[in-house]
């Protein structure tokens, strides 16, 4: 079981529509926080702390994504990307799971790849021992291999 994560704080903050959807690719529960309860733990130290924190997490995570995009090569972005997703991508839980579930086509629009390109890596990263291609998931055998760590 994943880690709970929020989602959609950003637009209770500024009050703009959300830029962003949500898919559950798994069976999950949600709780809904109303915008009035929303700004009243906003009033609690510790709370307005955490979403402050959670904020910044996110930040740090966009700016390394940006910068993996501009300074890393394409199989070093994969291995990035799924050891993210491993560890729950924006929630990054401590402990990994041992298989990350998403189609190539998915993976490779989040990437910003084509499905051929990320499809050849995702094979050489096979070839390495790093991963293991299974129909709708990636098995993660090595994450330090996977994360170009030799």
């Amino acid at each position: 079981m994943l880690p709970p994560a929020w989602f959609g704080e950003v637009s209770l903050l500024d009050r703009l529509p959300r830029a962003h959807s949500a898919i559950a690719l798994a069976d999950s529960a949600l709780l809904s926080v109303s915008v009035e309860k929303f700004d009243a733990l906003m009033q609690r130290s510790a709370f307005a702390q955490a979403i402050a924190a959670l904020l910044a997490a996110r930040l740090r995570l966009a700016y390394g994504l940006m910068g993996d995009s501009a300074l890393q090569g394409t199989r070093e972005r994969i291995g990035r990307r799924l050891a993210l997703l491993a560890h729950g991508d924006v929630t990054q839980s401590a402990s990994s799971r041992d298989s990350v579930s998403t189609s190539q086509e998915n993976l490779a629009m989040m990437l910003g790849i084509s499905r051929p390109t990320l499809n050849k890596e995702l094979q050489a990263l096979a070839r390495l021992g790093a991963i293991s291609l299974r129909y709708g998931r990636i098995e993660i055998l090595d994450m330090q291999l996977l994360q170009g760590k030799y």
